[in-house]
């Protein structure tokens, strides 16, 4: 039977009810195989998927399919010598692995010894679990080189240099490319809006352009020579937008609200709130509160008069 759902190697099944998402690891023709997509130090859950039970579950709106998306590119030629080095560990241990267990990896989800996991173990000096959570990751991305790469190697921009401005493009030049001289400039600028919490983005973007991208010109005048700074061109210095994305990516949000804000304030705001004022409330006139008075009444000893002995409170409901 032809595959008249679209499914293909990386496609996503997800399931309404549950919340659930799979991934097409392999397919032929009638029969599909996924895994669930979760954390890759969970067990591997792989299944078996018909064509006439996705056409039941489609039309019952039980599930939804969405397309492959590969979007994450990178050249491994601009990789460190470290993060190449992992790379090619990682794909030397999904070719070996889809060898031994491939193109299903139904038995990779069982719990029969696994000799090809604890071979490569021993080669490169690793546990088994990372060798498994390599696997896994690759399959739930879809079987996507992308995930190959070491955390760092994802993450790590310092060895790109831009040609052109990144972004959406502009409605007329302005902005300049992302280079490792442009972004020391932009460190500096992480460090003076976290300096202080009256340092805006706006006042932090005065202070670059005043300290890094102004000439000093020289004007003759009737008075003699008056010298003044002026800004570089609008194409030869940063947006605020370029800086403003730069400080985000390069600082935490707990960093920027305890700069503009302090410790204590921040710790009072953000903290994790274990439960609410309706936290163990049956319903109404179940639970109250009330702050401490002084009332103009009190309950003395009939013995002694000078010693209280309660407060009478009387609530209708």
């Amino acid at each position: 039977m032809s595959n008249p759902f679209n499914l293909k190697v990386g496609s996503i099944i997800h399931e309404m009810e549950s919340n659930i998402d799979h991934r097409v690891i392999y397919e032929n023709s009638d029969c599909f195989v996924t895994i669930l997509i979760h954390s890759p130090y969970g067990k591997a859950v792989i299944n078996e998927w018909y064509s006439e039970m996705i056409r039941n579950l489609l039309e019952n709106r039980e599930i939804v399919i969405h397309e492959p998306k590969y979007d994450k590119v990178f050249d491994e030629d601009n990789l460190s010598l470290k993060e190449k080095k992992l790379y090619l560990r990682n794909k030397d241990i999904v070719e070996v692995v889809r060898k031994a267990y491939g193109p299903c990896y139904f038995n990779l989800a069982n719990r029969k010894k696994k000799p090809c996991i604890q071979e490569l173990s021993k080669k490169y000096e690793i546990t088994s679990k990372s060798v498994l959570y390599i696997v896994k990751s690759y399959l739930m991305s879809g079987l996507d080189s992308f995930s190959l790469l070491p955390k760092s190697g994802k993450k790590s921009k310092l060895n790109l240099n831009y040609e052109k401005k990144t972004g959406r493009p502009p409605m007329f030049e302005a902005g300049m490319p992302l280079t490792n001289e442009l972004r020391e400039i932009f460190d500096d600028c992480c460090k003076h809006y976290l300096s202080g919490r009256e340092k805006s983005y706006s006042t932090t973007y005065d202070w670059m352009l005043t300290k890094y991208f102004t000439v000093r010109v020289e004007m003759q005048s009737e008075d003699g020579v008056i010298i003044r700074q002026k800004l570089l061109p609008i194409d030869q210095r940063p947006t605020q937008n370029q800086m403003e994305t730069y400080i985000r990516n390069n600082t935490s949000t707990k960093e920027r609200s305890i700069c503009k804000t302090s410790k204590r304030e921040y710790r009072n705001n953000e903290r994790m709130l274990r439960a609410d004022n309706l936290c163990n409330v049956q319903g109404p006139g179940d639970l109250f509160e009330m702050d401490e008075v002084e009332m103009d009444v009190s309950i003395v000893s009939e013995a002694d008069q000078t010693k209280v002995i309660g407060v009478l409170l009387y609530m209708q409901w």
